[in-house]
């Protein structure tokens, strides 16, 4: 599970007992034409939803962390983290078998390579769960990555940018804060409200089709979209242009 869609699964890799490693690259992969597969048909990346994203490898048969005999499996990918100490859930599952699954627990199972410093001893669970624990983009904005997309835009019913997304993040919110996404004229007017709400951490896309609030088409040209975010700790806000043609 992860705390938004990942944008890139980058690689699958199993170490096995005997250090034998077999590897896929799926940097090149489209999300959006799952599933993707190598050509063995043994690793595949199945499925990508919102907040999780299921792959498939082959079966690892022997791997005992007792006798020092592990196995080792990597799984590279990439994933916005909008919260300092955000946890990643996982589960394993034997496909042949239809099990329940096996849920992934936190620990120190390797010396990743000569020369690491381990924190804690091999053989070490962490009740702490998979966490990141690396500072988070931003600084200490809570409003980020304000963006709007396809720009310009122009909803004449073609099928082709008839509309645009506003894009934001919210992070490090400890609990869900008002946000308001509006339209607004050069001359400051709002002509649209997109979302008025209470929202919680994460990556959120508003769309707005080129009408205002009765549904009437607005004349082309330059509007700005303002986010506004209130939180315990203040108010942060953001505008951007975007562009409306026919």
């Amino acid at each position: 599970a992860t705390p938004v869609r990942v944008e890139v699964i980058e690689s699958i890799e199993v170490v096995d007992a005997a250090g034998q490693v077999e590897a896929v690259d799926f940097s090149m992969a489209d999300l959006a034409a799952l599933p993707a597969t190598d050509e063995t048909g043994r690793f595949a990346i199945e499925s990508v939803d919102a907040r999780r994203f299921r792959v498939r490898f082959p079966l690892i048969a022997e791997s005992e962390l007792a006798t020092g005999r592990t196995a080792q499996l990597k799984i590279r990918f990439r994933s916005r983290v909008l919260r300092y100490g955000t946890k990643f859930a996982g589960f394993a599952f034997n496909s042949a078998e239809g099990d329940v699954g096996q849920e992934v627990v936190a620990g120190n199972v390797a010396a990743l390579a000569p020369g690491d410093d381990d924190i804690v001893a091999v053989g070490t669970e962490t009740s702490r769960g998979l966490s990141v624990d690396v500072p988070l983009a931003g600084g200490s904005a809570l409003l980020i990555n304000v963006r709007a997309d396809p720009r310009p835009f122009s909803p004449n019913g073609d099928g082709i940018n008839d509309a645009t997304q506003v894009y934001y993040d919210l992070s490090r919110l400890v609990s869900p804060s008002p946000v308001d996404v509006e339209i607004v004229d050069l001359a400051g007017r709002r002509v649209r409200q997109l979302f008025s709400g209470l929202q919680g951490g994460g990556s959120y896309a508003m769309p707005w089709d080129g009408a205002d609030a009765n549904g009437d088409a607005l004349p082309p040209g330059i509007y700005l979209v303002r986010v506004t975010l209130a939180s315990d700790t203040g108010g942060e806000s953001a505008v951007r242009v975007v562009e409306l043609v026919y």
